[in-house]
């Protein structure tokens, strides 16, 4: 969420010459993003307790990706709107990564490759 959020930015300037609109008007596919994004969490979580959190961070991943090509190919801005509202809706985030970090604590094997993998990142950036 953070990544899909953050980069919308960068594609403002581009949006105003593309659309002929305002910088406020363009960031309205970021505001609405994040507002889909607070229901999406909610829809997903019920289906990660039934399904597993695998399938649905999957299925979730997935579809946020297959939203972001009708952006890019879009011919007006409320066609990103609406795509953007999509994507958002479409996020698993936090409801779903929180039980995942609930079971570091249960599964002693889970926390020991969660802590590595966590490591390695940590390691390479230095």
């Amino acid at each position: 969420m953070n990544f899909n959020a953050a980069i919308y930015a960068n594609a403002v300037p581009g949006m105003k010459m593309t659309f002929g609109i305002s910088a406020s008007k363009a960031r309205l596919g970021q505001f609405i993003f994040l507002v889909m994004y607070a229901f999406g969490c909610e829809l997903w979580a019920p289906w990660s307790e039934e399904l597993g959190r695998y399938c649905v961070l999957q299925w979730s991943l997935g579809l946020v990706n297959l939203w972001q090509i009708p952006c890019a190919l879009a011919p007006s801005f409320w066609m990103v709107f609406a795509f953007r509202a999509l994507g958002g809706l479409s996020s698993a985030g936090g409801s779903v990564t929180l039980g995942m970090v609930r079971l570091i604590h249960l599964l002693p094997t889970v926390r020991f490759s969660l802590t590595e993998s966590t490591g390695r990142r940590h390691v390479g950036a230095c």
